[in-house]
């Protein structure tokens, strides 16, 4: 499994869920795993799990998510 992480502002949050729901749904991509946490400063990280780490890649690259 193969995890990508986002950071952006909480303003733009609502934007991102929806701009990844979209691409996962139009790339038959499945996230094993969500999560989001609050960071000091208004950033929010968001993590991402994948089985798979070719989708991981493309959905890193896609976001300019980083690989953990």
């Amino acid at each position: 499994m193969r995890t990508v992480e986002l950071h952006v502002s909480a303003d733009e949050l609502s934007n991102l869920m929806d701009k990844m729901r979209i691409w996962l749904d139009d790339n038959g991509i499945s996230a094993q795993s969500f999560k989001y946490d609050r960071e000091a400063g208004g950033t929010v990280v968001v993590v991402l799990t994948f089985a798979d780490e070719a989708q991981a890649n493309t959905f890193a690259n896609a976001f300019r998510g980083t690989l953990r």
